[in-house]
């Protein structure tokens, strides 16, 4: 049997193969799709050269939706409420209340026109642009203020806002926040190096922020702290465009690599591309349990229990250690009421949901022991076996 020696605390990823596609392009082929934003119910993505493009059967379908749009090449498109925002490159801000239908400029106050990144928190619009900073709207796009005190970089390619916090990403100084709607903004660089400081992309999770970096991976802190955590384990492009977190799930879209996943929080990456042939990925868009991705070629979709590309990972705590591939098996898998599991020795069994949320806990379980599952709804699960050699983690599905 083939064995391999890891070292301490780092994870041995053991692929499977799959007989047929995970990721399936469902629309908008040929296409370049810069960013993707959705209610839950209605999907728009923003191109590059068609403007902006609505689906409201999950991607299904896809209809042009450009009646006012004055420019065709959209970077961000922002929906809140009954508003739905579009910052363009060239024709500043548009805005739509009417889903799409009809559009008509929001330009009042902006004298930067091209737009990179739109958030918002609560009612309050924040706009990156290209050069001029951050804008504000109180008003829902009536009017906007530039909002730059303490900003030293002035090209925002991403903005995010968690309550009252907004984070932003330049183009080469790094990142910023501000806890008072833009009046004032700090300087969040603490250790990170001038290679860092193009920021692309920007997640949130509960109080932990998580950048993407044009050249040199992904980064993490939470809100309150000052040292960034450098994640880049198995992350073999360093370009990354583009992230979201679903539960303790993260995706990370790079430029020219495909997408990437961590289940452990950052610390360590898995390329799931099987049926992707679109390597530039943009944006994600999250709906239900199904993950969407804009590339430069259209649109995909992928289920968020898909995790076939990260069946098993075991983590040595004791130093330089040899494992086989066999150290927990699970059987059967999918699962519909009583799952066995098998590990190379007496462990402690914790069965948790694709949230993180610990449903079962089985202390000092034998080599070989049954899980009612009967009382679980039906999804993806991690299985987790803790023993003095080290932590066997392994995902199963419930149907």
């Amino acid at each position: 049997m083939h064995m391999k020696k890891i070292y301490s605390f780092f994870i041995l990823l053991l692929f499977s193969i799959s007989a047929f596609p995970q990721w399936q392009q469902i629309g908008l082929n040929n296409t370049y799709v810069r960013c993707l934003s959705t209610d839950g119910i209605n999907m728009f993505a923003g191109t590059a050269y068609n403007g902006v493009m609505l689906s409201i059967d999950s991607g299904a379908n896809w209809n042009s939706v450009t009646n006012g749009l004055t420019t065709m090449d959209v970077w961000a498109i922002l929906i809140n409420g009954s508003n739905t925002y579009a910052g363009t490159y060239g024709g500043g801000i548009f805005k739509s209340t009417n889903n799409g239908t009809n559009w008509a400029e929001a330009n009042n106050g902006i004298s930067e026109n091209q737009i990179l990144s739109m958030t918002s928190s609560n009612t309050n619009i924040f706009a990156g642009t290209y050069g001029s900073g951050v804008y504000l709207s109180t008003d829902s796009g009536a009017n906007w203020t530039d909002v730059n005190n303490g900003l030293t970089g002035f090209f925002e390619w991403s903005i995010a806002a968690n309550d009252s916090i907004v984070f932003v990403g330049t183009n080469i100084q790094g990142v910023f926040s501000t806890y008072d709607n833009g009046a004032n903004w700090n300087s969040e660089n603490y250790n990170i190096g001038s290679v860092n400081q193009n920021i692309r992309a920007i997640a949130i999770s509960d109080s932990n922020i998580y950048i993407g970096t044009g050249g040199n991976s992904i980064y993490t802190k939470t809100f309150n702290g000052s040292y960034w955590n450098h994640l880049y384990n198995g992350l073999t492009n360093p370009n990354v465009y583009c992230l979201a977190i679903n539960g303790t799930s993260i995706y990370a879209g790079t430029n020219g690599s495909g997408v990437f996943m961590s289940i452990n929080n950052g610390a360590n990456w898995t390329a799931i591309n099987t049926g992707l042939t679109a390597n530039y990925i943009n944006a994600f868009a999250i709906i239900d349990t199904t993950i969407y991705a804009a590339t430069n070629n259209g649109i995909w979709k992928r289920s968020i229990f898909d995790t076939h590309e990260l069946d098993t990972i075991v983590i040595d705590s004791t130093g330089i250690q040899e494992f086989i591939s066999n150290q927990i098996s699970i059987f059967p898998n999918p699962v519909t009421n009583i799952i066995s599991i098998e590990t190379s020795q007496k462990s402690e069994i914790e069965i948790s949901n694709i949230e993180g949320q610990i449903v079962k806990t089985i202390y000092d379980a034998d080599i070989r022991a049954t899980v009612d599952l009967v009382s679980l709804p039906n999804g993806v699960y991690i299985i987790k076996a803790r023993s003095d050699k080290g932590i066997a983690v392994m995902k199963f599905i419930k149907q």
